[in-house]
């Protein structure tokens, strides 16, 4: 890895904790307060909502403003910020115990985490935004930009954290759409916006802002096939094979039940060769597919084709024969190693 391009210092960022996604918030007036965590739902006669999240910053700097808009950056609203950290300062300048010990931070300017933050607003006002944004400064001033930062990797971009208000039930109801979901969980307007054929970097979020000529050229992405596998490969393998090239010399892992040797990337990988090293001998399915167009195009630049380092098909081949699998794992799996599963 080319220590040039090594991440240490993260950007400034934040996120939106509440409301949630697909979170709901009922304004229809009711004798009294319920609350579902499950369903993600609030039913209040309070005439405000508290918004909550968090926001960080890299290199031991703080976070001194986190702002709220929801007029599209027009006007800003100041949050309030709390670090849990500062209680552990106060409690050392008086010489005190905090949770059952004492940590002197008190002469530290470094902030060691995130810091949460809070708004509270009129529901009256809220019922009138089309979104929520929210944005976060430290103390070198630097700040989350408007847009996204296109990179190949699609690494360290923080811009605006942009939530989507829905007026549902005839104005009746509010549900709040997150950008995206963690992991390969669906959903989020981002990825809405992108199947109904938006451009996320037009400079207004993928929204279409009117015109003919602007409806013309609307494309609806169509889903793409991630092909890796390599014409001609037959072999099949055994776990215990796989066991074999589970070091950092010749790494080999599995995805969707098919073999592939790692080497090649242990020095070009742009998350460092460890990242190939801790998935030698297992089953990557899900941290591969989370960035796999990430991959294949970094890949692509490297004059590279994923399916070359094809060498095998893991024994069974079908999730139907993957149960019987998982059940003979526990002999060959050390205690820290997860199951392969499909």
């Amino acid at each position: 890895m080319d220590e040039r391009y090594a991440i240490y210092d993260l950007s400034p960022n934040s996120a939106l904790a509440f409301p949630a996604h697909n979170e709901t918030l009922s304004l229809i007036p009711t004798p009294e307060t319920t609350t579902s965590t499950l369903h993600k739902t609030r039913t209040t006669t309070a005439p405000t909502y508290t918004l909550k999240g968090y926001a960080y910053s890299g290199g031991g700097r703080r976070i001194t403003r986190v702002e709220v808009t929801l007029d599209k950056g027009k006007s800003w609203t100041l949050a309030d910020i709390s670090y849990p950290e500062d209680a552990y300062r106060t409690a050392s300048q008086n010489d005190e115990t905090l949770f059952g010990g004492r940590l002197d931070t008190a002469w530290r300017e470094t902030a060691f985490c995130w810091c949460f933050y809070s708004l509270t607003l009129s529901l009256d006002v809220l019922k009138e935004c089309d979104d929520i944004m929210v944005r976060s400064m430290d103390e070198a001033m630097c700040i989350q930009p408007r847009d996204m930062y296109w990179s190949v990797l699609g690494m360290m971009n923080n811009p605006w954290f942009r939530v989507v208000v829905h007026k549902e039930d005839e104005g009746q109801t509010l549900r709040f759409e997150h950008p995206t979901q963690p992991a390969l969980m669906p959903g989020g307007w981002m990825e809405r916006v992108k199947k109904a054929g938006g451009d996320l970097s037009n400079g207004f979020w993928g929204e279409r802002m009117g015109g003919a000529e602007e409806e013309e050229n609307v494309v609806k992405e169509e889903e793409k096939k991630v092909e890796m596998k390599k014409a001609g490969v037959d072999r099949v393998i055994e776990i215990e094979e796989l066991r074999e090239h589970d070091k950092g010399e010749e790494p080999w892992f599995v995805v969707n039940g098919e073999v592939y040797d790692g080497t090649a990337f242990l020095n070009e990988h742009p998350g460092g060769a460890q990242s190939i090293v801790s998935a030698a001998g297992m089953d990557a399915s899900d941290e591969f597919m989370a960035i796999r167009k990430s991959m294949l195009l970094f890949s692509l630049l490297l004059s590279m084709s994923p399916f070359d380092f094809q060498l095998a098909y893991l024994f069974p081949r079908t999730k139907k024969c993957y149960h019987f699998l998982n059940s003979l794992n526990t002999h060959y799996q050390s205690p820290t190693r997860p199951k392969l599963t499909s």
